[in-house]
């Protein structure tokens, strides 16, 4: 009876997994449907674009590029912050700003002030003496589309909006750890934020692409309450939550570009993405790792005594959870050929999981 008892648990799993894994993937392809939906000029509102400069300058440099054409775009001004004068970013952003003289570029260099999360520091030394009545914040390495101010502000018009956010999917260079880096992101943390959107409703936000209001920063502590956050965008959303603001999703995407930095490099970002995750949410994070990892029961089938059978199953569920990433996988940012590396990106996928529930998380 123990024994039957146990089978069925794995087939359970297994089922609801794929479940999980379908309903996510086809809640990628409705969020990037009405993303593709236009949207109008912000013309009356006041806006300020702010971003954190640091890194290799290929990805930089194009991140940077796509948001001075954003800024074109809405007439907005642009702050930027970078920590140390030596880095070559900085001399790569302003070769970059010369090239849109209509853009309003200003670049303040220096530490910042004190504290663990250094990415906040520079934010924070960038966005000093301003006061628009909305901020646009993006990671450094990401690209935006020109028509981003206006999809990222369309929510304000409700006033009870404090905060927005968007989906991003990653864009891998040109070998294949980047690939599998990027299939690693796209196929599990992007399904599952598009899906948690759509269930739950917004209450958190995704650093690469933050919009929020001016009063309600004030109102959450101002970026000197995450100077020692290790999830800075979790708790900026959750303050601006408790400061009665509602938070929203919007139409739009972003890219997080990769760099060629290696194996270690992208295994270490992931588990620091995981362990941050881990620590602000552990339940959710526990319940996310049984259902996006379902195919685990197929092998404990066969580490069971089921070979043929187990291994029968495992095929015949990542075929279908590669059929469904087929069919999304334009929204997805995932190369056809690619998918054949599921069970790859799906084994590297659990092992992050696995390692964000030992150490502690550090802020970027």
């Amino acid at each position: 009876m123990t024994a039957a008892f146990g089978l069925a648990a794995l087939w359970v799993w297994a089922a609801a997994s794929l479940a999980y894994r379908a309903l996510a993937l086809a809640a990628v392809g409705r969020s990037s449907r009405r993303a593709a939906v236009g949207h109008g000029e912000p013309e009356s509102l006041d806006l300020m674009f702010a971003r954190p400069l640091c890194g290799q300058t290929a990805v930089v440099g194009a991140a940077f590029e796509s948001l001075c054409r954003a800024a074109r775009e809405c007439g907005a001004p642009v702050r930027v912050g970078v920590e140390d004068a030596r880095d070559p970013v900085a001399k790569e952003a302003l070769r970059i700003a010369e090239g849109h003289p209509d853009v309003v570029v200003s670049t303040r260099i220096g530490p910042g002030p004190a504290g663990a999360n250094r990415k906040v520091a520079n934010l924070e030394q960038a966005c000093a003496g301003e006061r628009p009545e909305f901020w646009l914040l993006t990671d450094a390495d990401v690209r935006v589309p020109p028509e981003y101010a206006a999809a990222m502000t369309a929510p304000f018009a409700a006033p009870d909006v404090g905060l927005t956010t968007c989906a991003y999917r990653s864009v891998p260079a040109d070998s294949r750890t980047s690939r599998l880096d990027a299939l690693v992101t796209n196929l599990h943390f992007l399904p599952g934020t598009c899906l948690a959107v759509r269930v739950e409703g917004v209450h958190f936000a995704l650093g690469a692409s933050i919009a929020l209001r001016s009063q309600a920063l004030e109102a959450a502590g101002g970026f000197a309450a995450l100077r020692d956050e290790p999830a800075d965008d979790y708790v900026l959303a959750r303050r601006v939550e408790a400061a009665g603001y509602r938070l929203a999703w919007a139409p739009t995407w972003v890219e997080h570009l990769l760099e060629d930095s290696g194996p270690v490099a992208a295994w270490r970002r992931h588990v620091r993405w995981a362990r941050v995750t881990r620590s602000v949410r552990p339940w959710s994070f526990l319940a996310l790792t049984l259902v996006t990892h379902g195919w685990a029961a197929l092998v404990a089938l066969i580490a069971a005594g089921h070979p043929g059978l187990g291994l029968a199953a495992l095929v015949g569920w990542w075929s279908l959870v590669g059929g469904c990433a087929w069919r999304q996988r334009r929204a997805l940012g995932v190369r056809g050929r690619d998918l054949a590396w599921l069970p790859i990106a799906d084994a590297l996928g659990l092992g992050v999981m696995l390692a964000a529930w030992t150490g502690r998380p550090s802020p970027p």
